[in-house]
């Protein structure tokens, strides 16, 4: 990609960033607006983008190689922080602390930056990684943090509830979708495929 391409898709992520600021400064949005977008974001844009990114991509010995990266990564930012912060003598901060040390979140700016740099190639390259991110962020990290949290009644339930809920998350059901696309060699199907395409187009101007 050419120098002056990358710097207009640049210079447009932070005209995005500027007007989103400009907004917020004359009161024209307001941070429940923020949380009610953030809702969206991962719930329904970067869902879409990770169905149709994984779906339609062809996988390589360097796709392979992103998620190996991605699972060490996972694994040694899990370490990492349960060594770091799960001698804590306060249990509440020993489980917040080493769970959210496990993952990372990408959807919210990694994704439209890795585009306005580099194309749909950086964007897919983003997106393969955050498939090993995705579980260990939605799954790990909640274990880590079940497992430090205070002993109190109820924890089994607690157990059950928030991994029924983390393997519902709509950034899992779009990769399950995506996952059995690849392995049936099958396209997306046509609704599908016409109502994620703006959806998708639309996570980076939103995030940003």
């Amino acid at each position: 990609m050419p120098l002056s391409d990358a710097n207009a898709r640049i210079l447009e992520a932070f005209a995005y960033i500027g007007i989103g600021f400009f907004l917020r400064s004359i009161k024209v949005l307001q941070r429940s607006d923020g949380e009610s977008m953030l809702r969206l974001i991962f719930n329904v844009l970067i869902p879409c983008v990770l169905l149709r990114t994984f779906a339609t991509l062809t996988l390589s010995s360097s796709a392979f190689a992103i998620l190996g990266v991605a699972l060490v990564h996972g694994v040694v930012l899990t370490i990492a922080g349960c060594t770091l912060f799960g001698g804590r003598e306060k249990a509440e901060d020993a489980a917040y602390l080493a769970g959210s040390s496990s993952g990372l979140n990408l959807g919210l700016c990694i994704y439209p930056f890795a585009e306005a740099i580099w194309g749909f190639n950086g964007l897919t390259a983003a997106v393969i990684f955050d498939v090993a991110n995705q579980w260990i962020l939605l799954l790990v990290s909640y274990g880590v943090f079940l497992h430090y949290a205070p002993k109190k009644p109820g924890r089994e339930s607690l157990l059950k509830t928030t991994l029924r809920r983390s393997l519902t998350n709509p950034c899992l059901l779009a990769l399950y979708l995506a996952f059995f696309l690849q392995a049936m060699h099958m396209e997306i199907p046509l609704v599908i495929d016409v109502l994620s395409l703006p959806l998708a187009a639309a996570n980076k101007s939103v995030a940003l």
